[in-house]
């Protein structure tokens, strides 16, 4: 058991941990009122791509696309209703918007659903390719990615805002 354990730390890319910095960093930047361009917002739209490949690599198609839609749906729909309350004021190309930790939260949550999918298919692909696996994992990081989206198209999309 514990031979495992070390085998899979020590195997941790270099790259994971960067990255895990880096999403902590940019949700305690998110915790904070501040002015944010909105084409940081469009860069948003490209998360998708994170579910898409790997429902495309799935072994079980139809599950892991199927999945990918009603939760990109279901994420989408989250992000643009909970973006409204934090946007505060358009200011042209950029927004100003309240602090909020749920980026933090969303972020962590598909970083750690990633992690443990990565590490399951690496020691045991019978259980990664089980149907409730791939329906949870998928669930998981497809909402979570589909939240991000709809947070970008209402700002993108955002009718006059309050102004503080």
């Amino acid at each position: 058991m514990w031979e495992n354990t070390v085998d899979v730390i020590a195997n941790i890319p270099v790259w994971v941990p960067i990255l895990f910095c880096f999403l902590v960093w940019l949700g305690l930047i998110s915790a904070k009122e501040r002015e944010a361009p909105k084409w940081i917002y469009v860069t948003f739209l490209s998360f998708p791509l994170i579910p898409m490949v790997q429902a495309s690599s799935s072994s079980n198609l139809a599950l892991a696309w199927s999945v990918f839609v009603v939760g990109m749906l279901l994420g989408a729909t989250f992000g643009y209703r909970l973006q409204e309350r934090w946007l505060l004021e358009d200011l042209g190309d950029a927004v100003r918007v309240s602090g909020e930790w749920v980026s933090m939260g969303v972020m962590m949550l598909i970083f750690f659903t990633q992690v443990i999918s990565g590490i399951m298919s690496d020691m045991r692909p019978d259980l990664a390719s089980l149907p409730a696996v791939i329906a949870i994992f998928g669930l998981i990081v497809s909402a979570g990615t589909g939240s991000f989206v709809g947070r970008a198209l209402r700002v993108i999309l955002a009718s006059p805002l309050r102004a503080s």
